[in-house]
């Protein structure tokens, strides 16, 4: 901890947030960002700082607290008249509640137009705060395939890249991107996870189990896991995912996967679960299978990694740092097919993935790492706190 008249305060800018944080059971969203600053703000609390989050009005009391962090809500998912609404009441609202945090640090993630607005808001703050962006996904640096609909949110978004004080990416293959997009650097500090308690909830890992948990949108290739179950029908195969966004192509495209799952016997299909559940399916399976064309760095992994769960994927997520990957890197159909049934009937190979996984999670991704590092870059930008 930083030596000051008071513990510095660090700000997560993320929306949908709150669900996540909160444990609500009765809101639809988990998201990787969210996944991943929750596991930061908690961790951050419990290391002394001061934390808070600026996220959107679902119904929760403003300035609660909820495992050491202060809500700071904004607007509601819905709120004012289309047009007008992207400046008020939604970004008003949004730095209404930037400068109610009077935080030293304001971390922001996932591409959008409030890249710029915590960017802008540190920069008018002069000395006193700095911010940071933290790239989710692969395609947040490379320019023309970031995932947003409006030229205006992606030049906002590019100025904001371009102007927070720090820049922070799950892989080295990301720096790569930012130095070669943005022309800058760019820190790497590995995605952080804990394993949450759960007492009298545990369930016993399933031998034949296999599953896939994910957002059911294209860039995450849902056929791919439908298509392998159908494949191996000896296997129990199980799929966790809702709908992302609000659009009617995204509802049509969930009821489609919906449909083709109930086809395939071996394949159970549950659709959004709440967190706290996910994790309980996670303790049952004996196999994780990651089916994305992009990813930024897979929270997924994690939890299947802190369990000791192998994993099979079509994404890269890169090398251990001895130069081996803790996972089964895969191209086509046959290749998963082929290494989910080397997993299952195999338990020697089974044995020693698991370790390496269990092994690489434990060096380079637990939530006090996370921390150390965070610590380490701010101490290296010079905090500006008073």
């Amino acid at each position: 901890m930083p030596a000051s008249a008071r513990p510095m305060r660090i700000c997560f800018v993320a929306p949908n947030l709150y669900p996540v944080l909160a444990g609500a059971r009765e809101i639809p969203v988990i998201g990787g960002a969210e996944f991943r600053q929750a596991t930061l703000a908690r961790a951050f609390a419990a290391a002394g700082y001061e934390v808070s989050v600026v996220t959107m009005d679902f119904g929760q009391p403003d300035d609660a607290t909820i495992d050491g962090v202060r809500i700071l809500k904004t607007h509601t998912p819905r709120a004012g008249i289309p047009l007008l609404r992207y400046l008020h009441p939604r970004l008003s609202s949004v730095m209404r509640s930037l400068r109610a945090a009077q935080a030293d640090v304001y971390y922001q993630s996932s591409a959008s137009h409030l890249t710029a607005a915590v960017a802008w808001h540190c920069r008018r703050a002069g000395a006193r705060s700095i911010s940071i962006y933290g790239g989710a996904s692969d395609t947040d640096f490379m320019r023309g395939q970031e995932r947003m609909t409006y030229a205006r949110d992606r030049w906002l978004f590019r100025w904001g890249v371009e102007h927070a004080d720090a820049i922070v990416v799950q892989t080295e293959r990301q720096a790569a991107l930012v130095r070669q997009h943005y022309h800058r650097g760019a820190t790497v500090i590995p995605n952080p996870y804990e394993l949450p308690v759960l007492q009298g909830q545990q369930r016993t890992q399933c031998a034949d189990l296999v599953l896939w948990v994910g957002g059911i949108r294209r860039v995450k290739r849902p056929e791919r896991f439908i298509a392998l179950a159908r494949s191996m029908p000896r296997y129990r195969f199980r799929m966790i995912g809702g709908v992302v966004g609000d659009s009617a192509e995204a509802h049509a495209y969930f009821a489609s996967i919906r449909a083709q799952a109930a086809a395939v016997e071996n394949l159970e299909f549950l659709g959004f679960r709440p967190l706290d559940e996910v994790e309980l399916h996670f303790d049952e399976a004996r196999v994780f299978v990651n089916t994305s064309e992009h990813e930024g760095f897979p929270n997924t992994f994690l939890q299947a990694w802190a369990r000791g769960i192998p994993t099979v994927s079509y994404f890269d997520a890169g090398a251990d740092r001895e130069g081996t990957r803790p996972f089964a890197l895969v191209t086509d159909e046959a290749g998963a097919a082929a290494s989910v049934e080397g997993l299952l009937a195999d338990t020697a190979a089974w044995r020693a993935l698991s370790e390496r996984c269990r092994s690489h999670f434990a060096a380079c991704h637990t939530a006090t790492g996370a921390v150390k590092a965070y610590s380490g870059l701010l101490h290296d930008l010079g905090l500006r706190a008073t």
